[in-house]
């Protein structure tokens, strides 16, 4: 343990390429470092896999960054040799007090690093990765994956989920596991005054398979049928590494710089989910912007209700859309008041606030 006058040194291991911050495993783990910080001496690693700046996104430029663990393969679950090196080299000019480790991709050189040098870990396991691959590795991925996610569970002093729902299912191979839920960042800033009427928005990280296929059903199906009824309505789908899609009314825009006026400019939002774990950035950063949202049961899963959150089939969701664009034209639409007050709890600073003190908990202990 550090001094008692210092702050305790806490690696900060993403098993994420934060060079560009925008799925929402990235953005957690960014906006949780940056706040950590007032509490801990915090190293932020990851593994850089496609070469560009570290410090590239202005999210990241006021954190006090490690140099990036770098990898050949992102998606590679094999112990890194290199990730591990330089986790040791840091470790050796300032010794670690406790490793947080976010996302299965950089357990194997925490493993490793935790049974040589004795540090505590905590694994934040912000999706049940297991149920991830079921649709997004082969047979044997699904397995590497599971027992990569079972082995760092069992090992880590605290695992973390963000959902009671997260929580009970890796509770049955944890040892002691904490929720703390998925937050926003994207509350205390002005609105856009702008607004493009009859625009229904889209977005997440199209790397991700449940994004990508909700993309397509936009496009295919959902987009057609509203415009249909109504062929004024727009749909705007965005998002690094969106597909190729062709369709009436659908602009396709990949990433953009400013979400926020994005957000701002839309009418509503929808979330066409259905597969997937954790739970959804995208929900929470369009309610702290004021906007109506239509989700599946899926794509809320795991979040309070909100007044302002419609869950509806994918069959009712062109329904919906018209119902709320009318209504948005009599009467306007103003956020609740209950709504304001619910959504201002999962600000990232309050979220890591919760945070610290079972991290606190768990140097203790190790301290004994």
């Amino acid at each position: 343990m550090t001094a008692m006058n210092k702050k305790p040194h806490l690696a900060y291991l993403s098993g994420k390429d934060l060079s560009s911050a925008w799925s929402g495993a990235e953005m957690r783990i960014v906006e949780m470092a940056r706040h950590l910080t007032n509490d801990f001496d915090l190293s932020l690693f990851h593994r850089r896999t496609h070469g560009s700046s570290f410090n590239s996104r202005p999210r990241l430029e006021k954190l006090d960054l490690a140099p990036p663990l770098e990898s050949s393969d992102q998606k590679s679950l094999w112990p890194d040799w290199q990730c591990f090196q330089n986790l040791r080299r840091i470790h050796r000019q300032h010794p670690f007090d406790m490793l947080l480790v976010s996302h299965i991709a950089g357990l194997p050189a925490a493993l490793l690093f935790m049974l040589r040098y004795r540090v505590p870990m905590v694994f934040d396991d912000h999706n049940v990765e297991s149920e991830v691959a079921r649709f997004e590795r082969g047979l044997i991925g699904r397995m590497g994956v599971g027992v990569l996610e079972n082995i760092g569970c069992r090992v880590a002093k605290l695992t973390l989920a963000v959902s009671e729902r997260d929580a009970s299912i890796l509770s049955r191979f944890a040892g002691k596991v904490g929720v703390v839920p998925n937050g926003t960042g994207f509350l205390h800033r002005a609105p856009n005054p702008v607004s493009r009427g009859n625009t229904v928005l889209f977005f997440g990280n199209m790397n991700y398979a449940p994004n990508r296929n909700a993309a397509e059903f936009i496009a295919g199906e959902l987009a057609p049928s509203v415009r249909a009824q109504n062929p004024h309505v727009c749909f705007r789908i965005i998002g690094r590494n969106a597909p190729t899609l062709q369709a009436d009314g659908v602009d396709v825009l990949g990433y953009v710089d400013d979400l926020v006026n994005e957000l701002d400019c839309a009418t509503l939002v929808v979330v066409p989910i259905t597969d997937g774990s954790g739970t959804r950035i995208k929900i929470l950063d369009s309610l702290a912007r004021g906007k109506p949202i239509i989700s599946t049961d899926k794509g809320a899963e795991g979040l309070p209700e909100f007044d302002a959150l419609c869950i509806a089939s994918l069959e009712q969701f062109s329904d919906r859309i018209i119902d709320h664009i009318a209504a948005h034209h009599e009467n306007g639409y103003r956020f609740s008041e209950a709504d304001e007050t619910r959504i201002s709890k999962f600000g990232w600073e309050k979220i890591a606030g919760n945070l610290v003190p079972a991290l606190n908990s768990v140097l203790a202990s190790h301290s004994k």
